[in-house]
C-alpha cells in the first residue's frame, strides 16, 4: 500500500499604503443590481483592502422611551420594534461621522489545502480538500427575505418577528423593514470554510485480465467535484460574490449562484 499526503498553508495580509494624500474613500456596498447601500465598504490608509464599514446592530426598540432616548432618529429607522444601532463613541445619539466602524472584511486571512492519495494493487483513491479562515460576508439575502410583512417568499426566522408579546431583540416587527441603504453588522456573517473540493477513486484491471484483450491499461473512475463543505455561513455558499472577484468587490452575496457539484464516471484505455 503506499500513502501519499501533501499540503499548503499560507497567510494573507494586505495594507493600503497610499491614497494620492487622502486618508480614506467609500464605496457602495452594492452595484445597481443590488440593494443600495451606501458606503457600505471602506479603503483606509494603514488598513486592508476588503472592510465592511457601518453601524453595529444592537437589537430592536422595546419601546417608546428607548427610541427617544436612543437619539439613533428617524433617518436611521428609529421606532418601536425596529432596528436599534449602537451609540459607539457614548455621546448620547447615533450619527453617520462618529458611530459607524469597520464591520469585518472580505478577504481570508488564511488559507491551506490538503492533498491526499491511498493506492494499493489496482485501486486508488485520491482527494483534495482546501479551505479559507477568518473571513466575512454580507449576507443581502437575509437582508430582502427576513422582512416581516413583505410581499415576497420570507424566511422561516421571520415567524419570531418582534410583538409587544414577544419582544425579541432579533427580529423587526410586521411591516418594519430594515433600510437597505444602511449598512450594519446585521447581516455580517463568518464566511470560513472547509470544502472537499474532489475526489477520485479509481480501479485499473490487472495486466493479466487485459492482455487478453490487447489492452496495456484498462481503468475505470468515478471522479465527484464540490463534495461536501463545512461553514457556519447560513447561505448556499461562502465561496461566491455578487459584485464580482476584484480586491474591491468581494464579500457581498445577493442571489449568487453557488458553485456546482458534478459528478463523472468514466474509463481510460491504453492500447
Amino acid at each position: 500500500m503506499q500513502v501519499r499526503l501533501g499540503g499548503t498553508f499560507s497567510l494573507n495580509r494586505n495594507k493600503v499604503l497610499d491614497l494620492g494624500g487622502d486618508q480614506e474613500f467609500f464605496l457602495p456596498g452594492a452595484n445597481s443590481s443590488l440593494p443600495n447601500i451606501r458606503d457600505g465598504a471602506i479603503v483606509q490608509v494603514g488598513q486592508p483592502l476588503g472592510n465592511f464599514y457601518g453601524y453595529v446592530f444592537d437589537g430592536i426598540f422595546q419601546s417608546q422611551a428607548e427610541v427617544t432616548a436612543s437619539n439613533q432618529g428617524a433617518a436611521l429607522k428609529a421606532q418601536v420594534g425596529g432596528e436599534k444601532l449602537k451609540d459607539l463613541n457614548g455621546d448620547g445619539k447615533v450619527d453617520p461621522d462618529h458611530d459607524r466602524t469597520t464591520l469585518g472584511n472580505a478577504v481570508p486571512r488564511y488559507l491551506f489545502g490538503i492533498t491526499g492519495a491511498v493506492t494499493h494493487k489496482g485501486l486508488s483513491l485520491s482527494w483534495t480538500v482546501r479551505g479559507a479562515l477568518d473571513f466575512q460576508i454580507v449576507n443581502l439575502n437575509r437582508m430582502g427575505m427576513e422582512t416581516p410583512g413583505g410581499s415576497s417568499n420570507m424566511l422561516t426566522s421571520v415567524l419570531n418577528y418582534w410583538s409587544p408579546t414577544n419582544p425579541t431583540n432579533s427580529m423587526t416587527g410586521i411591516g418594519i423593514a430594515p433600510s437597505s441603504s444602511i449598512m450594519t453588522s446585521r447581516w455580517v456573517e463568518d464566511g470560513s470554510f472547509i470544502r472537499l473540493q474532489n475526489i477520485t477513486l479509481q480501479w485499473e484491471l490487472p495486466a493479466r485480465w487485459t492482455d487478453h484483450f490487447s489492452v496495456q491499461h484498462l481503468r475505470f473512475y468515478v471522479s465527484a467535484q464540490n463534495v461536501l463543505t463545512a461553514t457556519r455561513y447560513s447561505w448556499y455558499d461562502p465561496e461566491v460574490s455578487s459584485r464580482g472577484t476584484g480586491d474591491l468587490d468581494l464579500g457581498w452575496d445577493d442571489s449568487s449562484y453557488p458553485g456546482v457539484r458534478t459528478v463523472t464516471v468514466g474509463t481510460n484505455v491504453t492500447f
